[in-house]
């Protein structure tokens, strides 16, 4: 992990656009090209939750690529995949030795599973640039690239700090596929990491309601909304949906008015379903495939197949099209 101090202090003649990675100070990795000294450097948090290393480009790995170690005995063949826990496949690894060319045409097309060591040049330089700051329109390859990062130091690093990062990407780069992956991610990490008290305070809403939300929601002991049981009404097999779609403001509020009062005599909806009557599954739910795989699998409460949590949402559900209808 490193911080960059996009530095041009090499030397007046040089007329150079080549960028080279050199260490500066204590070590660090510093930008380095001809001409005047830059002030401007990746700043926190960004430059604490970028991965670096000096080491040779040669000893990158494919993020997807398996490893298969096969053993021949006298009496048997036996077969293993290795386990890769150091950072060689981390795709978001800033490699210091790899070159960067100075350019201002930004990359327009999609960059599938981007790698920085498969960025051309001038697509490291680009990128380098928005890491000063990550709020700024950008090829979405680019934020996918550094939220990679993310989700490694989510899992395994600094929770807190690249979790809130994840957060303000959400807010400036909404677009895409980038939210489905990052709010999955966000709550299987609080869910591995044991971190339910991390979302309690956050005035961030999630769009989808997923099982995840669901677990979190349920160990911060927190409700439902009327407008989301209508939400996941389909998933949960209620039909009845004429008003639903035809009168949304009507119902929900019928609703609400119906799911205070059961909540009033019963307690909180998701706690009508104890942790022993909750099959669980397990979800794989991120982009970054350098992730190891013994924690790239988080087991996640499976509420929205759960017959009796899916009857009592229909029968809520169905009490207010009956209000309504009468």
């Amino acid at each position: 992990m490193g911080i960059f101090d996009f530095l041009k202090n090499k030397s007046p003649t040089q007329k150079t656009d080549i960028f080279q990675f050199s260490k500066e100070g204590q070590n660090l990795p510093a930008l380095i090209v001809g001409g005047l000294k830059e002030s401007n450097f990746i700043p926190e948090p960004t430059r604490s939750l970028v991965f670096v290393t000096d080491e040779n480009p040669s000893q990158a790995e494919i993020a997807s690529s398996l490893s298969i170690v096969v053993t021949v005995g006298i009496n048997s063949v036996t077969s293993e995949r290795e386990q890769h826990t150091n950072l060689n496949a981390e795709p978001s690894m800033i490699w210091t030795k790899l070159s960067v060319r100075k350019n201002s045409n930004l990359e327009e097309n999609a960059l599938y599973y981007p790698a920085y060591t498969t960025l051309t040049p001038e697509q490291r330089y680009q990128y380098l640039i928005w890491l000063r700051d990550v709020t700024q329109p950008t090829n979405l390859s680019y934020v996918f690239l550094y939220y990679y990062g993310l989700e490694r130091h989510m899992l395994l690093g600094d929770f807190d700090v690249a979790a809130g990062e994840v957060l303000r990407l959400l807010k400036f780069h909404d677009k895409g596929t980038f939210r489905s992956y990052a709010e999955t991610a966000l709550l299987v990490s609080v869910i591995y990491r044991k971190r339910f008290d991390f979302l309690k305070d956050k005035d961030f809403s999630f769009q989808t309601i997923s099982d995840e939300l669901l677990s979190v929601r349920k160990k911060l002991g927190l409700s439902l909304t009327a407008k989301e049981l209508m939400q996941i009404s389909s998933r949960v097999g209620f039909r009845n949906k004429r008003y639903i779609n035809k009168k949304p403001d009507k119902f929900e509020s019928i609703l609400e008015a119906i799911l205070v009062k059961h909540e009033s005599e019963n307690g909180l909806l998701l706690d009508s379903i104890g942790d022993n009557e909750l099959e669980y599954y397990k979800a794989n739910c991120f982009a970054n495939l350098s992730i190891p795989d013994e924690v790239c699998g988080v087991k996640v409460p499976d509420f929205l197949r759960n017959e009796k949590f899916r009857m009592i949402i229909c029968s809520l559900l169905q009490q207010a099209y009956n209000m309504l209808k009468e």
